[in-house]
């Protein structure tokens, strides 16, 4: 009535919601961002009485804090409150149980902000039944999901899966799910704090178990694509969606073990098991393994298999070398007595690979033998033939015969570019380089790199990416480009220090070294 009466009148509201009323302009009120987050948390806590050292530690502490509290200015007010009570680590400790440790607010504020608990049980409280139980499920994705995903997780006879777009939405709209583009898809998260009190309503219902059940049997079927991935068309496709899942892969294989459900636990990590590798993230490749192993709970031959093949590769990377073979040899004989082609190929390309790295030329020879007759006793698909080609190659190299190997590796990249397999395509990039810098022809090493760090770039292989550009810092400086060499060099070095790669680590710094003394920068050099 006021805005209809007063043409030039502005009203600004604040609300979990918008008000649906004409003219209406809605602003969404972002979380603070981590400066003034953390700038928050100390004009409060010495406001609190607590006495602060600003050391780094400290910073770093108080960052850590309003990060798992999302930024939100009330969360970081009553934590802030506590320091005079708590030292801010046992305060970050604590957070786990944020709940009852964030009391205590202005006795001046609604009730409802006067807790932390207080704002959750308001803002739930007003939601219908339905959308109680989809913002309660829809915790259990610390990652977040897509709609689909959703649609498989959370819909059931209770929820109609055609209902589900529009509660997600009536979410979306009343803060307490978010939203983000995923691709041509959309992507719903929700907040830490708010998960956290999803969690807890979840288990009131006594629906926990079977909504985990369900987002790990989810993740449990992606994961048993593995070995059709690393050898088919959506090889891409597949290992975008595993690194942007990490997160809910991890939560879904806990659930597994914490459940004694082996059989998925086992699907999950060694199906993500060469995807680890390619992340360089091995240890934790590692870690997911032991604890499907130790697993209570019958396994399938076929998905122990798989696990087999997961620890050989990761177990060789990680140094602990002493049961590889064995662990792939029980692998290939189980995947060869199923009739189950991609898992044989899977794990005898690591097979045969590990005996080149080991430095055993007659084993290697003979392994690499052997994935030839496999490929022989198949009809020659599109995958088939780049990867006899990269097959010869590696032969070729291990007789010394230099020419023929540069021309099969140069076939299996273009090869496997013509059938986008990009783990494939950026190792043969990058071993065709190699050949590029033995003819002194560094422009061509410098684009086959590039083409190579981009295939890397575009889904994520982190683990590949940091020798690459390492090398191709070193064609940039035979081209004369100091700066962009340099650019490559800075950026191979922290990718080095960021994944504690120190074989290129090494070569990063020496490159870096001949760029500084170039650019007559002898003490930055030294």
């Amino acid at each position: 009535d006021l805005l209809r009466r007063c043409p030039r009148l502005r009203l600004v509201a604040t609300s979990r919601e918008g008000l649906r009323i004409g003219g209406e302009a809605i602003w969404p009120v972002p979380p603070l961002a981590p400066g003034a987050a953390a700038e928050l948390f100390l004009v409060r806590a010495r406001a609190a009485g607590a006495h602060l050292e600003q050391t780094p530690d400290l910073l770093a502490t108080v960052v850590e804090i309003c990060g798992r509290l999302d930024g939100l200015p009330l969360a970081i007010e009553l934590a802030a409150a506590r320091t005079r009570a708590f030292p801010v680590q046992q305060l970050a400790e604590r957070l786990n149980d944020r709940f009852r440790l964030l009391t205590g607010g202005s006795r001046t504020a609604l009730p409802r902000q006067q807790t932390l608990r207080a704002v959750a049980d308001w803002s739930y409280d007003l939601l219908f039944d339905d959308e109680q139980r989809v913002f309660e499920r829809l915790a259990v994705f610390p990652g977040g999901c897509d709609l689909a995903t959703a649609r498989e997780v959370v819909a059931d006879d209770t929820l109609p899966e055609e209902d589900l777009e529009d509660i997600v939405h009536a979410l979306v709209e009343k803060s307490l799910v978010q939203v983000e583009p995923d691709g041509d898809s959309l992507r719903v998260r929700q907040l830490q704090i708010l998960a956290q009190y999803g969690r807890e309503k979840l288990a009131e219902r006594g629906d926990s178990a079977s909504v985990r059940d369900a987002m790990a049997g989810h993740f449990s079927r992606l994961c048993a694509e593995s070995a059709a991935a690393y050898v088919g068309p959506r090889q891409r496709a597949w290992l975008a969606t595993i690194e942007c899942e990490q997160d809910n892969l991890r939560a879904a294989l806990e659930w597994a073990v914490a459940a004694g459900d082996a059989e998925t636990a086992m699907t999950i990590a060694g199906g993500a098991a060469w995807p680890h590798w390619l992340r360089s993230t091995v240890a934790e490749g590692q870690r997911w393994l032991d604890d499907a192993f130790s697993c209570a709970g019958s396994v399938s031959n076929s998905t122990r298999a798989l696990g087999l093949t997961g620890r050989g590769l990761l177990e060789f990377l990680g140094g602990r070398q002493e049961r590889a073979d064995a662990d792939l040899e029980e692998a290939l004989a189980i995947f060869r007595a199923e009739g189950n082609a991609a898992g044989e190929t899977l794990a005898r390309s690591f097979y045969a690979e590990i005996a080149v790295v080991r430095g055993d030329e007659p084993e290697a020879r003979r392994r690499r033998l052997d994935v030839l007759a496999m490929y022989d006793g198949r009809p020659a698909g599109d995958f088939e033939r780049p990867a006899v080609a990269w097959s010869r190659g590696k032969l070729a190299l291990l007789d010394g015969d230099l020419a023929a190997a540069e021309a099969h590796y140069r076939a299996a990249a273009a090869g496997f570019a013509g059938i986008d397999r990009p783990v494939m395509r950026s190792m043969a990039l990058g071993i065709a380089a190699d050949f590029d810098e033995l003819a002194g022809d560094h422009h061509a090493a410098r684009m086959a790199l590039e083409e190579a760090v981009a295939t890397n770039d575009s889904i994520g292989l982190r683990g590949l990416t940091g020798s690459l550009i390492a090398r191709l810092g070193w064609a940039l400086l035979h081209e004369g480009d100091v700066v962009q060499a340099e650019a490559a060099y800075h950026r191979a070095l922290d990718d080095a220090r960021r994944l504690q790669n120190v074989p290129v680590l090494i070569p990063a710094l020496a490159g870096l070294a001949v760029v500084h003394r170039l650019a007559g920068r002898g003490e930055d050099a030294a």
